[in-house]
């Protein structure tokens, strides 16, 4: 970690060069310089600007605001560096808070240092949330992040307080960043249910263990989740009016715009099929068939070169069948994406069948799923990286 030198050592130095030039006369009477103001700098943040990139760092996909940081998709969220002078120190958050009717609350997840502390819940409106922690004396990365898709939550991180310790400059180097685009599944939904009898509840759906945080995690890339229940990259039936991945993709939270151009990631995986499969089995006629076939195909290279026109040399990964099987069709559609995609990005574009299981909630892929998918991608990442 860089460091900013002790005045000891800037003494030496100092010392070092004035060897090198003619000493003063013992009846010099010229006055000894004070240390410049260069040699006093230093990292500490008397008052967090929580929309400074140097002060608090976005993680996934967030906007600053006239009001403070605003964040909605699961595994949002921000950090800060810290330098505790004792072990026990804390951090006042504080949020403006907006949920979805019917749901009362959501979900944030605090990890120090990488490591993994707190669960926090949130109500509804302005929230001020204390979280404490602990660890030896030094500097600490703190990681917030949110537990919960954009569609029905959305957080504006207003404030932070920190106490029995100081906030410095971030200066922790920023990892990689992969970003997944998903329906439910990347989201969440229901991985901590007991039952797929349960329904959808806020406090079963956690990014934090999906195979996107989990493959990620296993690279020690940051992942950024553009996920959104009912989805598709094309048709669905459980959201109206044609609404697709391609009217969310450059968003950060569904409706407001994200500089894509300005933030590109280093790596793309595309979980997206589920939905339009389940709308595609219904469809009767050869016609309609066909129509949502070309869509299909059409809507996932015109996702994956917006993408690589930002970073034309990321690699690109496809993943499906963590849920149900997709019909052939789209299968042999997905290879049509290959072959459309490689023909100008040659080795950058691969595609993974996952194993699923229905032991979330509403039939989602459980816990283990989404562990040993998570597993299984990290592994295939590493063999294409």
């Amino acid at each position: 970690m860089k460091r900013v030198p002790s005045l000891l050592l800037l003494s030496v130095l100092f010392g070092l060069t004035a060897c090198s030039n003619p000493e003063p006369s013992a009846s010099s009477s010229e006055p000894v310089s004070p240390p410049s103001s260069e040699s006093m700098k230093t990292t500490k943040i008397d008052v967090i600007d929580v929309t400074n990139e140097e002060h608090v760092r976005p993680l996934g996909r967030c906007l600053a605001e006239t009001n403070g940081l605003y964040f909605a998709y699961s595994e949002a969220g921000f950090a800060l560096e810290v330098e505790n002078g004792n072990e026990e120190f804390a951090l006042v958050l504080s949020f403006a808070s907006q949920i979805a009717s019917p749901y009362e609350n959501q979900f944030i997840n605090v990890y120090l240092d990488d490591v993994f502390v707190e669960k926090k819940e949130l109500g509804k409106g302005t929230q001020n949330i204390e979280v404490a922690l602990s660890a030896p004396q030094g500097r600490h990365l703190i990681e917030v992040k949110k537990a919960n898709e954009g569609q029905f939550s959305s957080l504006l991180l207003k404030s932070i307080t920190v106490r029995d310790a100081e906030a410095h400059l971030i200066e922790s180097p920023r990892k990689k960043r992969i970003e997944f685009f998903g329906d439910s599944i990347t989201c969440g939904y229901g991985v901590l249910a007991e039952s797929n009898r349960e329904t959808f509840s806020m406090a079963t759906e956690d990014s934090r263990y999906t195979y996107a945080a989990i493959a990620a995690d296993g690279i020690g890339y940051e992942a950024s989740l553009v996920s959104y229940s009912g989805i598709a990259i094309a048709v669905s039936p459980f959201v109206s009016n044609g609404f697709s991945m391609m009217d969310v993709y450059d968003t950060v939270d569904g409706t407001k715009k994200y500089d894509i151009a300005a933030h590109p990631s280093d790596l793309f995986v595309i979980n997206l099929g589920t939905n339009d499969n389940t709308k595609y089995n219904t469809l009767m006629t050869t016609e309609e068939k066909e129509s949502a076939k070309a869509l299909f195909v059409e809507h996932y290279i015109s996702l994956i070169r917006a993408m690589l026109a930002t970073n034309p040399k990321a690699p690109v990964v496809i993943c499906y069948n963590m849920m149900t099987s997709l019909n052939r069709d789209l299968v042999y559609g997905i290879d049509a994406v290959w072959r459309d995609i490689n023909a100008d990005y040659p080795g950058q574009i691969s595609a993974l069948a996952f194993d699923g299981d229905n032991l979330g909630a509403d039939g989602h892929p459980g816990k283990v799923a989404h562990q040993e998918n998570g597993e299984r991608l990290a592994e295939h990442l590493k063999t294409i990286l």
